[in-house]
């Protein structure tokens, strides 16, 4: 019975699958896939508000757009340090706009040993379930 052009041919016919499009996994070129990131160590110092601020960064993730992100730890040369997470790849990669901008909304560090509220900044007296 000669093979009938219109029928599927079986997969077992010894050609190569294509390849996917997409990536096999979701988070496959992330932060935690594969090879683990090197971290860079690097510091910078900025003029900032008549102060020299030293810059390093501290910690990278990647948002689920694929966006890298920085977090980044402020040192002046007096009093305490703070922290932001701004848009980048690494440190040596930001201009100093972007660093000025990150300092100006940035936070005080919070200790490692301190977990966050789960709601931060939800306490309000009255609403459902309280008296």
């Amino acid at each position: 019975m000669p093979d009938d052009p219109r029928r599927p041919r079986p997969v077992s016919d010894g050609l190569a699958k294509p390849e996917p499009v997409r990536p096999r996994s979701v988070r496959e070129g992330m932060p935690g896939e594969g090879a683990p990131p090197e971290i860079e160590t690097g510091e910078r110092v900025i003029e900032f508000a008549d102060a020299r601020w030293t810059v390093r960064s501290v910690g990278r993730a990647r948002v689920r757009s694929g966006a890298p992100l920085l977090q980044l730890v402020f040192r002046p040369e007096a009093g305490e340090e703070l922290e932001a997470l701004v848009v980048g790849r690494t440190l040596a990669d930001l201009p100093e706009t972007a660093l000025s901008e990150a300092l100006r909304g940035a936070r005080p560090c919070r200790p490692v040993d301190q977990r966050a509220p789960f709601f931060e900044g939800t306490r309000q007296a009255g609403g459902r379930g309280r008296g």
